[in-house]
Parts: structure tokens; C-alpha cells; sequence
């Protein structure tokens, strides 16, 4: 019971590192991207001090969740290899299947809608904020179905996040 808090903690603190580090990209990408020609017809290139204020949100931000997102995630590596049986388990299924089954649909869907759909208009709307927000979100799906690729889940109630992931 004590090694499975444990395991909840170290993954509920290595996934908030992880969305904190994606905050910090899609924070850097708006104001780049709205220098481009994503901010559409009406929008105003951001000044000198956002995008600096903004690359050093991501620097602090990556620094942060670097140091102690890289701890707990050594802490994890750790504790799979002294009970290797804890890497097909039931906690790190739930993490790793449903934040990615979160994170995914919703990338997708403000691809799809917030972004492809409205550059086909006459008069584009800005839309560097949702595609840095959409780049943040892949990434981090990106390395979660990396770290998910990483093990195989058990049987039982790890198998039932896998499919729900997959299937749902």
C-alpha cells in the first residue's frame, strides 16, 4: 500500500512537471508564431518584451520541471528496477493512458477546428495562439506514448487503461 502512494506521488508529480514544461513551449511559441503569418488578417506582431518575457517563462519553467520532473522520473526508473513488476502495474497505466487520453482529442480537436479549419477563410483570424497551444499539446502526447511505448501493462486493471486509451 505505502509503495503504491509512493508510485502515486512520483507520477502525479512527474505529470504536473510535464504539463508545466508544455505551458512553458506553448507561452514561448504564441508570440513566435504570431510572428508569422498565423496571426491573421487583423493581428499585431507582439513587441520586444513579450517575446522576452515569454522566453524567459520558458527557460524558468524548463528549468524547473527539468530538475524536478528529471528527479521523480529517476525515482521512477529507480523503483522499476528494483521491483520490475511495477512497470506493468495499475498506477502507472492510469497516468501515462489517461492524461495521453485527455491530452490527444483535445490537440486534435483545436487542430482540426481552432486551426486548419479557420486558415481557410477569406479574412484569417489570429490563430498563433491556438497552433502554439496545439504544438504544446502533441508534444506532450508525444512523450507520454513514448514513455507509455517504454513497458507493456500487466493484466487486470493496467490492461483496461491500455484499451481504454486505445479504444476510447
Amino acid at each position: 500500500m505505502v509503495h503504491n502512494l509512493y508510485r502515486f506521488y512520483l507520477y502525479t508529480v512527474f505529470l504536473a512537471m510535464l504539463i508545466f514544461a508544455a505551458i512553458g513551449l506553448g507561452l514561448l511559441l504564441q508570440p513566435l508564431l504570431a510572428l508569422t503569418p498565423l496571426r491573421g488578417s487583423y493581428g499585431v506582431s507582439p513587441t520586444n518584451a513579450v517575446i522576452v518575457q515569454d522566453s524567459v517563462f520558458f527557460g524558468v519553467s524548463w528549468l524547473i520541471a527539468g530538475l524536478l520532473g528529471g528527479l521523480h522520473y529517476w525515482l521512477i526508473r529507480r523503483d522499476m528496477h528494483n521491483d520490475p513488476g511495477s512497470a506493468s502495474r495499475a498506477i502507472r497505466a492510469f497516468f501515462l493512458n489517461i492524461a495521453e487520453l485527455l491530452a490527444a482529442p483535445i490537440a486534435i480537436g483545436l487542430a482540426a477546428y481552432g486551426v486548419i479549419e479557420q486558415l481557410g477563410q477569406v479574412y484569417t483570424p489570429d490563430v498563433s495562439g491556438l497552433a502554439a497551444v496545439v504544438i504544446a499539446l502533441l508534444a506532450l502526447v508525444s512523450v507520454l506514448e513514448w514513455e507509455r511505448q517504454r513497458t507493456k501493462a500487466g493484466s487486470g486493471v493496467a490492461l483496461f487503461f491500455q484499451r481504454l486509451h486505445l479504444y476510447g
